[in-house]
């Protein structure tokens, strides 16, 4: 599978887990810090559209506003091809600007 495809399976799954009330929201890795810090309720991490948030989910991923790291290696490429496993491990990170002076 492609980076690309393990962005759309990993939409999917947040929008049908909100759909069906098993979580308040999105979790976030792929929303803009604003949308984030706008309300602290969950209505503001209430998905779209499911194809609406794929596109989403991938033009932040592009932007860098999150990063996927597969087994302790970061993944820049969306057509990168993955081999994943039993024991492998993916992680979707937030990236966020730091504040301050």
């Amino acid at each position: 599978m492609t980076v690309r495809e393990l962005i759309r399976q990993k939409v999917d799954q947040e929008v049908a887990e909100c759909e069906s009330h098993q979580r308040p929201g999105l979790s976030g890795e792929y929303l803009s810090p604003e949308a984030l810090v706008r309300d602290d309720s969950p209505e503001t991490l209430a998905p779209g559209p499911v194809d609406k948030e794929r596109e989403r989910a991938l033009r932040a991923y592009i932007a860098r506003d999150y990063m996927i790291v597969i087994s302790d290696q970061r993944v820049l490429d969306p057509e990168a091809v993955l081999t994943l496993g039993p024991d492998t491990r993916v992680e979707f990170i937030k990236i966020l600007p730091l504040v301050g002076g």
